[in-house]
């Protein structure tokens, strides 16, 4: 935890995180219809869409958006069976 800036800071990243995934999850269907089948990566208000994880992370790169706080999925049209 002291390697990552000490318990505080630890706890403000993963509140900041918690927040980013929300607001993506209320985004989740516009997402999916506007960029179907494809790997979208949200920090804050900053979107970057590509077909594959590898260019999706390039391109956030590119903007410089940082990759340990941004919610990064892909969005599947077609649902899945999970077996728990």
């Amino acid at each position: 935890v002291e390697n990552m800036g000490g318990a505080r800071e630890v706890h403000i990243g993963l509140r900041e995180f918690s927040d980013r995934v929300k607001v993506f999850d209320g985004r989740r269907a516009e997402l999916t219809a506007k960029y179907p089948n494809q790997w979208v990566a949200m920090y804050n208000e900053d979107i970057v869409v590509a077909d594959s994880l590898e260019d999706v992370l390039a391109r956030m790169d590119d903007r410089e958006i940082p990759r340990k706080g941004a919610v990064v999925e892909f969005m599947d049209t077609e649902r899945r069976n999970m077996v728990l």
